[in-house]
Formats: C-alpha cells, sequence, structure tokens
C-alpha cells in the first residue's frame, strides 16, 4: 500500500533489502506480469460520488465491446467472469440523470447479446488486501466520512494517481504545470480528509499461484458485525462489501483451487446457517479495468 516512486529500503522481518534491491525486484515482477500497475484508492463516497454494479450473462463476448465499455470514464471497475454472468461493471455517478445515462448506454451497447442481468447499489466495503502480504493488520474502510469539495487541482492530481500511483511528485508537477510542493500539500490534505485511502499494486494473483472468487450472499442483516469479523479473521479473505440488490453482501476470495475455496464456504455456511438465504459464486477471470476516480 505505499509503493509511490522512487523505491526506498524495505524491512521484513529481520530482513532489510536496499533501495537498489527493491527496485530490482519490483521491475522483475512488472517483467513478469505479476504487477500489472498501480492506481490509487479513492474514496469516491466522500467527493460526492456513489456507485453501482451490474452483473451480465452474454451469449457472446464481443471484444470491441469490451473496449468501449472500458473506455468509459465513468466505468470504474471491470471484469471477466465465470459462473452465473460473464462480466461486472462498476459505474460512478453523481445524481440519477448520470445513473441512468451510463445504465442505458450499457444495455443498448450488449442489447443483442445480453441473457440477463443483474444489478446492485455499492454501500461499503472494508478491504484486507495488504494483509495478504504484510505482518500486519491493515484494513481500508471504504465508506463515506463526510465530503470533499475538489478543486481544479485536485480533481487533476487524483486522476493523476489513480492512473499510476508511483509517479514521483517531481514528475506529477511537471505533468500539471505547478509546484512539487503544491502537489505534495494537496496529497496530503486528501489523505487527511479520506479522500486517498492507499496507494494499491495491481497484482495478477494467478501469476503466483492464487484464483479470485466472489462469494455473492443474501443475509440476516443482523449479522453484518459477526460477518465482518469472520472476514477480518480470514488470511484467504480480502475484502467484504455491503450492496443494496440481490446480494446484501461480498465477500472476495483468494485460494488456491476449489477445494480451498469450498472449505472456506463450508465455514460460512456452518457459522451462518441460520441467518443465510442465499450463496451463490463467481471466478474472476480477468481484471480488465481497477481506475477509482476516472469520471
Amino acid at each position: 500500500t505505499g509503493h509511490r516512486s522512487p523505491a526506498g529500503s524495505l524491512k521484513t522481518g529481520r530482513n532489510t533489502y536496499s533501495r537498489e534491491v527493491v527496485a530490482y525486484r519490483i521491475a522483475q515482477l512488472e517483467k513478469v506480469g505479476v504487477i500489472q500497475g498501480y492506481t490509487c484508492d479513492i474514496n469516491f463516497f466522500n467527493i460526492g460520488y456513489s456507485s453501482y454494479t451490474l452483473a451480465l450473462r452474454l451469449s457472446d463476448i464481443d471484444q470491441k465491446k469490451i473496449n468501449t465499455l472500458k473506455a468509459r470514464s465513468r466505468v470504474a471497475y471491470l471484469q471477466r467472469v465465470m459462473g452465473r454472468f460473464d462480466l461486472t461493471c462498476t459505474i460512478l455517478f453523481k445524481d440519477q440523470t448520470d445513473l441512468e445515462g451510463e445504465y442505458d448506454f450499457i444495455l443498448k451497447l450488449f442489447q443483442k447479446d445480453l441473457l440477463d442481468l443483474e444489478t446492485d447499489m455499492f454501500l461499503g466495503d472494508i478491504d484486507f488486501s495488504a494483509n495478504f502480504f504484510l505482518d500486519q493488520d491493515t484494513e481500508i474502510d471504504f465508506r463515506k466520512q463526510g465530503e470533499v469539495d475538489l478543486s481544479d487541482y485536485q480533481v487533476k492530481v487524483l486522476r493523476q494517481l489513480v492512473k499510476g500511483s508511483r509517479l514521483s511528485i517531481v514528475e506529477m508537477a511537471k505533468r500539471l504545470n505547478i509546484s512539487a510542493p503544491t502537489v505534495k500539500k494537496i496529497i496530503s490534505a486528501l489523505k487527511k480528509r479520506k479522500v486517498i485511502l492507499a496507494n494499491r499494486a495491481i497484482i495478477n494473483f494467478q501469476k503466483i499461484g492464487f484464483h479470485r472468487y466472489t462469494l455473492l450472499l443474501q443475509m440476516d442483516p443482523s449479522v453484518q458485525s459477526k460477518l465482518v469479523q469472520f472476514a477480518r479473521g480470514h488470511p484467504l479473505i480480502w475484502d467484504i462489501g455491503k450492496y443494496a440488490g440481490v446480494s446484501n453482501f461480498v465477500i472476495e476470495i483468494l485460494a488456491k483451487d476449489n477445494a480451498e475455496f469450498e472449505s472456506i464456504v463450508s465455514k460460512i455456511r456452518t457459522q451462518f446457517r441460520d441467518s443465510l438465504q442465499k450463496i451463490d459464486h463467481l471466478i474472476v477471470l480477468e481484471e480488465l479495468k481497477h481506475e477509482y476516480f476516472s469520471v
């Protein structure tokens, strides 16, 4: 969660790695495709946006249409999946007009191929993904914590960070034609106001032997605290989200194989058998877009 350039020294347990060693190992991970890019997690709730997720089952996967959808500025997150659906898409919007416009565009884009559609309103999540690599408890609380009116320069800085959060402050200042101290001040203020939550390397987990599963749950809302504690305590669960829709909780899981995934599902069925109403899952095949502020 802290990978801004230039690469600094890194301490893990008893070992300390020099700046040069860290930079070399990062470059190697990029070369083999483990690290596919860098972004910045933005709490869009705090800057006046809401989020809506669509899951689409398609008769045909048309790459041109996928590319068209990927290029949409309001599309923040896009995945190819396997299961009941083929594609999941998260859009950002400020008002009903925004939402209707993007929703209608997506329906028109896929109208000849669309077999099924499920929609949910994203209400917030807690992200534990850093714990997959760190020996400490780190989590990102992705829920509304106030609201910030952004200046034009703050918007420009956020866009730069989302597209490449390893960009140095000096380089960012050059691109935006403002001073480096100004960029640094903007970033510090946005972190303080909980707009910038974390920097993130975009990892291809399949390259390191893990598969991503999305568990869709319909449960009694009163077990939310218990479910969050369960997710927080399991090393292979990296995110739990709350939604308004067919599923009201979504759990993201990393597992080496189906057996490992099924063992987690079995524990959830056992521990929440009195409150679990429906359970389904998707296997994430490919993350096509991860930009939580391109609008």
